[in-house]
């Protein structure tokens, strides 16, 4: 693999398709006969998108024979999807529609997306949505088993872990501005470490 398959993730063509590279000029070129890609979207204001990607993402896995990485895969997209579901759908009382009939900063986007792709050594996984506001971690900088003593008579809080939880699941994760509006959150799960 050369360092621009490194640097850029393959770019889904289709709903399920095989990832080609970016190439220079725009060439698209196979980055990997066995290669495949899955993209699913979803309705930002339904709190039942979580589930159905929980759902989708599960049976993807199975089909590629990726059954291992099920539970932790699911898990950081039910997070994601959950966090898109919260905060990027349009709120009642909202700014109205901007120019052309779509809210501001939104790019006329109020789905979610959620993208799988495998490469040899890699799954990828990207949760997209039209919120342009970066993924906020928590602010508590310790481990699960450290955060009673962090916070003596202090109850633990309802809110603020899913980020935290696909930061531990994953073997990275990043997020990037999308340049019709929004962001993607992205978690890459190494295949190699893991038994697939």
């Amino acid at each position: 693999m050369n360092s621009r398959e490194l640097r850029e993730p393959p770019v889904c063509t289709a709903r399920t398709a095989s990832p080609v590279s970016r190439e220079p000029h725009g060439a698209r070129a196979a980055v990997h006969p066995a290669g495949r890609c899955r993209r699913i979207g979803l309705a930002a204001g339904a709190p039942e998108s979580v589930g159905a990607a929980r759902r989708a993402v599960a049976e993807t896995l199975r089909a590629w024979h990726l059954s291992p990485l099920a539970d932790d895969v699911t898990l950081c997209v039910s997070e994601l999807v959950g966090n898109a579901v919260e905060h990027a759908a349009p709120r009642a009382g909202s700014p109205g529609p901007g120019p052309g009939g779509h809210p501001p900063g939104a790019g006329g986007h109020h789905g979610i997306g959620v993208t799988l792709r495998v490469w040899p050594e890699w799954l990828f996984l990207e949760v997209s949505d039209g919120d342009p506001r970066p993924p906020v971690p928590p602010a508590v900088a310790c481990t699960p088993h450290d955060l009673p003593a962090a916070l003596p008579g202090f109850p633990l809080a309802d809110r603020g872990r899913g980020l935290f939880i696909v930061g531990t699941l994953a073997d990275a994760t990043w997020w990037a501005p999308r340049a019709r509006g929004g962001k993607s959150v992205f978690c890459r799960f190494d295949l190699h470490d893991r038994a697939v």
